[in-house]
C-alpha cells in the first residue's frame, strides 16, 4: 500500500506541474490554434492523472479535502473537454453522469464546513445549474444558443486551472499568515476572466437546433 500511495504521489506532482505549466501557457496562447489545442489536450490528460491520484491518495490516507478538489477538477475538465469536443450537440449518458458527479461534489463541498470548499461548493452548483438549463434544451431538441458549447469550454477549462492553482497553494502556502488571502487569490483574478473570454470569444446571440 505504501509503493501505492508513492507512486500516486508521483503522478500527482508530476501532473499537477503539467497542468499548472500548461494551463498558465494557454492563458497567453492564441485562442482556437493548433498550438493551443494541443496544449489543451495535454491540459486536459493533465487534470484525469491530477484527479485520480488524489483520489486514490485519498482513500489510502484519508484526505476528504482532495478528495472533493479531486472530483471538483475531474467535473470541470470533462465538461470542458466534451463541450469542445462535440460542441453540445446532443447530450448524452456521460454528460449526465459527469454532471451527476458535480452536483453530487457541490452539496459535499457546500456541507463541509471549509472556507475554500465552501466557496467552490457554490462555484460548482452555479455549473451544474447551467448543465441543467442546457440540458433541458439539448434533451427536447429546442434552439440553444450558438456558441454556448464555447462559453462552457471557457467557464469549464478556466475553472479547473482555478481549482489547480488553488490546490497547490492550499498544500504549499497553508502555514502562511496570509493563507486565506492566497488562496482565494486565482478564484478573484481569474473567475473575471472568464466573463471577458467569453464575450470575446463566445458573443454569439444567434440561434441553431440541437441535434
Amino acid at each position: 500500500m505504501e509503493t501505492l500511495h508513492t507512486l500516486a504521489l508521483v503522478l500527482h506532482i508530476a501532473a499537477g506541474f503539467t497542468a499548472l505549466l500548461m494551463g498558465t501557457a494557454i492563458m497567453f496562447l492564441r485562442k482556437g490554434g493548433p498550438v493551443h489545442r494541443k496544449a489543451g489536450r495535454i491540459f486536459f490528460v493533465s487534470l484525469i492523472a491530477v484527479s485520480f491520484s488524489a483520489f486514490t491518495l485519498s482513500l489510502i490516507r484519508p484526505n476528504p479535502f482532495l478528495f472533493m478538489i479531486g472530483a471538483f477538477t475531474l467535473y470541470q475538465g470533462l465538461s470542458g473537454y466534451r463541450s469542445v469536443k462535440y460542441r453540445m450537440e446532443h447530450t448524452g449518458l456521460w454528460d449526465i453522469l459527469i454532471t451527476l458527479l458535480g452536483a453530487v461534489n457541490a452539496v459535499a463541498m457546500c456541507l463541509s464546513g471549509q472556507v475554500v470548499l465552501m466557496v467552490f461548493g457554490g462555484i460548482s452548483a452555479y455549473l451544474v445549474y447551467g448543465d441543467i438549463r442546457l440540458y433541458a434544451l439539448t434533451l427536447r431538441n429546442l434552439p440553444v444558443p450558438r456558441m454556448k458549447w464555447l462559453q462552457r469550454h471557457i467557464g469549464h477549462m478556466i475553472g479547473s486551472y482555478i481549482a489547480t492553482i488553488t490546490a497547490f497553494l492550499v498544500v504549499n502556502f497553508s502555514s502562511s499568515s496570509l493563507g486565506m488571502f492566497v488562496w482565494f487569490a486565482p478564484t478573484v483574478m481569474l473567475v473575471p476572466l472568464i466573463f471577458v473570454w467569453t464575450r470575446r470569444y463566445a458573443g454569439g446571440r444567434k440561434l441553431v437546433t440541437a441535434a
